[in-house]
Formats: C-alpha cells, sequence, structure tokens
C-alpha cells in the first residue's frame, strides 16, 4: 500500500512501513503480527488480545500453534502497542469487532477455503464472541482464555457505572481508575514484556463512551452472546487446552 511522504510512526516512532500493519476504516494504523507453519497452513486463527496488552504477548501460544500446522495472525486492537490511537481509549467498542474482520477478510482472501477460528483473551474474549455474533457460521470456534464477560463487582462497583454514565456525558475520556498490569498474568516475565508506556494502565474507563460494551444496565453484551454459543471441546486439542484456563466453543451455524 503506498506510504506517505512523511511516514507514518508508531507510538514508539517507528515507521509503519517498516513493520506489517494495516489501515482500518477511519484511517489508523494498526500493527500486525504473523506466525506461519513452513508449510501450507490446516487453518487460520486470529489472537484477539485483552485490555492493556499487545498481541506480541501469545508469541509463545502461536509458536506451539505453528506447531499444529497452524497459521495465527494478530494485531494490536486500537490504542493498543505500536497501533495508533489514544492509549486504551476508543470511541465505540464496535471498533474493535470492525478491524478483526477487516483483518480476517485480509487473510482468508490469501487463505480461501481454510477454516478459520478465533482466539481471545480478557477484553479480546468479549472482542471474538462479539466478532463471531457479527458474522454467524463464518468461524469455526473460538478458544476464550478468562473471557470478559461479566464485569468485576469489585472494580465495576454501582457507583463507578453510575459515575461512568453521567461523566461519559460530559467528560468521556475520563478515568475511572487503572489497571494493575501485574494482575494480567501471574507470569511476571509475561508482565514484563508490556511497553513501558503501559505497565500503568488508564482503565478503559468509557463505560458509558464504549457504547456497545459497558454502558448496558444489563451487562456486557457478550454475556447475552455467549448464551447462544455451544460450549466444546475437541477431543484432539485437549492437549492444548491444559494449561489455560479456557472455555472452547463451537459456534452454531444458525
Amino acid at each position: 500500500m503506498p506510504e506517505e511522504s512523511s511516514p507514518r510512526r508508531t507510538p514508539q516512532s517507528v515507521p509503519y512501513q517498516d513493520l506489517p500493519h494495516l489501515v482500518n476504516a477511519d484511517g489508523q494504523y494498526l500493527f500486525c503480527r504473523y506466525w506461519k507453519p513452513s508449510g501450507a497452513p490446516r487453518a487460520l486463527v486470529f489472537v484477539s488480545h485483552g485490555a492493556g496488552e499487545h498481541c506480541g504477548r501469545y508469541d509463545e501460544l502461536a509458536r506451539m500453534l505453528v506447531g499444529l500446522e497452524l497459521l495465527v495472525f494478530a494485531h494490536d486492537h486500537v490504542g493498543h502497542g505500536q497501533s495508533e490511537g489514544e492509549r486504551m481509549v476508543v470511541s465505540d467498542f464496535q471498533v474493535f469487532i470492525r478491524d478483526v474482520l477487516q483483518h480476517v477478510d485480509v487473510v482468508q482472501k490469501d487463505h480461501p477455503g481454510l477454516p478459520i477460528f478465533l482466539l481471545g483473551h480478557s477484553m479480546g474474549g468479549a472482542v471474538a464472541i462479539l466478532t463471531a455474533a457479527e458474522r454467524p457460521g463464518h468461524f469455526s470456534g473460538m478458544v476464550l482464555i478468562s473471557p470478559l464477560v461479566l464485569a468485576s463487582p469489585e472494580s465495576a462497583t454501582t457507583f463507578k457505572v453510575l459515575a461512568a454514565k453521567v461523566l461519559n456525558l460530559v467528560l468521556p475520556n475520563v478515568s475511572l481508575g487503572r489497571i494493575d498490569s501485574s494482575t494480567l498474568s501471574r507470569n511476571k516475565t509475561e508482565v514484563s514484556k508490556l511497553h513501558p508506556g503501559e505497565k500503568s494502565l488508564a482503565h478503559i474507563t468509557q463505560l458509558g463512551n464504549v457504547r456497545a460494551g459497558w454502558s448496558s444496565s444489563q451487562g456486557f453484551p457478550a454475556r447475552e452472546k455467549t448464551s447462544r454459543l455451544s460450549r466444546w471441546t475437541h477431543p484432539q486439542r485437549a492437549d492444548i487446552l491444559q494449561n489455560h484456563r479456557v472455555m472452547a466453543t463451537r459456534i452454531p451455524s444458525g
């Protein structure tokens, strides 16, 4: 794709022209990663990372999947990692889903006919659920690792949710707390891989501003969508899941 005369740079000041990337519908540059098997892939897997993370944290898992002859791909969501966007801010949660579908379409164009799976952690799990719901029957299945389906009552208190809805009208980007990076993983090595600017993270607090996310008094839309998905663990892939807290899900065709 053509680049501008003054190349766009990542938040870490690396020119995007030197990195794999895609440009979303809003003109924002998203950093991408691809893990490819040596031979022809048997299937495709998109990895959706969580809030305050970046897709590079899933390198070890992706390499394991590549060993199963799967092509794994991912991008840093808007406002995360090496992608553009104000840190941890998104105008609408639907932006995440739209960008995933765009990336999926690009990769599937090069690999037509292959089954495709979604893998999501935390917020990325909610993104995966909503992405699958956006295109019923398109995805062969997904793996959810501690998906963000219900808000923790300890952090998303009634007061904070009410305050978020009120502040959304006047100060939509105000933070109502911070994410402790040490809670993202019990593995300290993994936490250390976070970009320096993401070690102390503003909560994704557009609880009201992320209209498809936390504005509903009934909870997260992912909760409703999840109730329509059946739980399923592939017997030949149980070894992949044994060391992770996951829910493997078959996507209904109807």
